[in-house]
């Protein structure tokens, strides 16, 4: 009569082997959820930041650039009560003249500062998403752990 072979030790040995592999897996799979999720939350958290510096800035832009307009408007009116005011041609040339000149020195200068003002809102707005740019090249320039 013939012996059946004996599967069960080499049976219990590779579901033995299987079981901690599967925990091994799961462990890993685990960890590097955590690591993505933490990862997203980061990023997330960068693009807020960003958003949240550009709106600002966009509001202080908007608050000079009504002020200029307000302060531009005010000169015109007093240009325009001094004009009505001029007693000759030549008066009220020499006025425009003097208005005009302020009006474009005055021009040159808020371009400027408004110019200035939106570069530092940019760079402002842009560091928190550099900075997250070069923590992701950083960790993804690391080798995988086994």
């Amino acid at each position: 009569m013939a012996t059946t072979p004996n599967f069960a030790p080499n049976f219990d040995q590779f579901a033995t082997s299987a079981k901690a592999q599967i925990e091994k897996v799961a462990a890993q799979f685990v960890k590097n959820y955590e690591a993505y999720t933490a990862f997203a939350k980061g990023n997330v958290d960068a693009v807020v930041q960003s958003g949240t510096v550009a709106v600002k800035g966009l509001e202080d832009l908007g608050k000079a650039t009504i002020a200029y307009r307000q302060s531009s408007l005010e000169s015109g009116v007093a240009a325009t009560k001094a004009a009505l005011g001029a007693k000759s041609l030549r008066e009220l040339t020499e006025l425009q003249t003097s208005f005009t000149k302020s009006s474009l020195e005055t021009a040159v200068a808020e371009s400027a500062k408004l110019s200035e003002l939106s570069v530092k809102v940019t760079k402002d707005a842009i560091q928190p998403l550099t900075a997250r740019a070069k923590s992701a090249v950083e960790q993804f320039s690391k080798p995988l752990a086994a």
